[in-house]
């Protein structure tokens, strides 16, 4: 397909990342917008992976080249959903890298963390969202945000990041 387009063999590069964790029920979530909806942010994880205790979560973010609100969740291991950035307007294609001066850190319980970046042309959560949750109660608010986008034909892009973190580098 990509070849069909143009593209050179030398470009397309495929890499998949196994992981652990309580993300199936929100895997399935994701799945509508994850492509087809207008280009997803770029998101990075700065610095060495796997994360060591206390190392600063730092992930470089570049908007789509459309204005749109940012919401940046972070799913842990444990089930416990936490707010990094909650429905912060942004520019088309602005960048910022999240953790540069706000002190994310990697911390207990260890393992495979998500960092869910989304991009949307209208706000994703009401009032009722905001700061932290358990994945249980998180995700049926977020189907039902991304559920109104897709109904409101609103551009809507999103980027998961797989974060690993251990108790300490080997």
């Amino acid at each position: 397909m990509l070849t069909g387009r143009g593209v050179p063999d030398s470009m397309v590069r495929l890499q998949l990342q196994p992981f652990d964790g309580p993300y199936c029920d929100a895997l399935e979530i994701f799945r509508p917008v994850l492509g087809g909806f207008g280009v997803p942010p770029t998101a990075t994880l700065l610095g060495d992976a796997p994360l060591a205790a206390g190392e600063r979560i730092r992930i470089d973010i570049e908007m789509p080249p459309w204005p749109a609100y940012l919401y940046v969740g972070y799913l842990d291991s444990s089930g416990k959903v936490t707010d990094l950035i909650s429905a912060r307007q942004m520019r088309a294609g602005e960048r910022l890298v999240l953790g540069e001066t706000e002190a994310y850190t990697a911390e207990a319980p260890f393992g495979t963390d998500i960092a869910v970046v989304v991009a949307s042309e209208r706000p994703l959560f009401g009032p009722e969202r905001q700061g932290e949750t358990t994945i249980t109660d998180f995700l049926p608010l977020l189907a039902r945000g991304l559920s109104a986008q897709l109904q409101a034909r609103s551009r809507i892009a999103m980027r998961p990041v797989v974060i690993e973190t251990v108790e300490r580098r080997r």
